[in-house]
């Protein structure tokens, strides 16, 4: 690639994430004149009515209520083993309310997340402190390896991501060369 293709392709993505970032601005600005921010509340309020979700959530996941699956909680006391678990279903993570300026509504939601009942532990461990999968057949019955986690592709992003910050935060200069060939090095 040329250089100068190279500042043309640069430049039409820093268009795209510009426009991106454009309309999630606009979009944020609409949420916030729709409805009543936490810095806006003056008291006292009045509330016309409440609106409630559907309990459970609605799911997050395609595995059914009951399924079979391996579980490794992250939670340091459960020593990075795997456990036999069984999938209960979405379950709320944490609830949220937002009052709608337009009709003072009081809409209640949750954040829902799988829940895994660990019968051999008899407690149960949410989906966003563990790794877990379905247990389809006998090879699935393996246990969650550090390899395993590390080779998901997020799991690899983040990694990445930290590694920069703390190079940035050390002091050291992180950006990168190009070469009058258009490589990056």
């Amino acid at each position: 690639m040329t250089e100068e293709k190279a500042q043309e392709t640069a430049q039409e993505d820093d268009a795209d994430f510009g426009e991106v970032l454009g309309k999630l601005a606009e979009g944020l600005g609409k949420f916030k004149d729709e409805n009543t921010m936490l810095a806006d509340i003056e008291f006292p309020i009045v509330i016309s009515g409440l609106a409630l979700p559907a309990f459970p959530c609605r799911a997050m996941t395609h595995t059914k209520v009951g399924t079979f699956v391996k579980v490794r909680p992250c939670a340091e006391r459960f020593e990075d083993k795997t456990y036999l678990g069984i999938y209960i279903g979405e379950y709320p993570l944490e609830t949220y309310a937002i009052l709608h300026k337009s009709d003072s509504v009081l809409r209640i939601a949750a954040l829902g997340n799988p829940l895994i009942y660990i019968p051999s532990l008899k407690e149960t461990v949410y989906g966003a402190g563990s790794w877990w999968g379905e247990i389809e057949s006998q090879e699935d019955l393996a246990d969650i390896t550090d390899e395993m986690i590390d080779s998901v592709w997020y799991v690899q992003l983040l990694k990445e991501m930290l590694e920069i910050g703390e190079t940035v935060e050390g002091g050291n200069d992180v950006t990168r060369e190009t070469d009058p060939a258009g490589s990056t090095e």
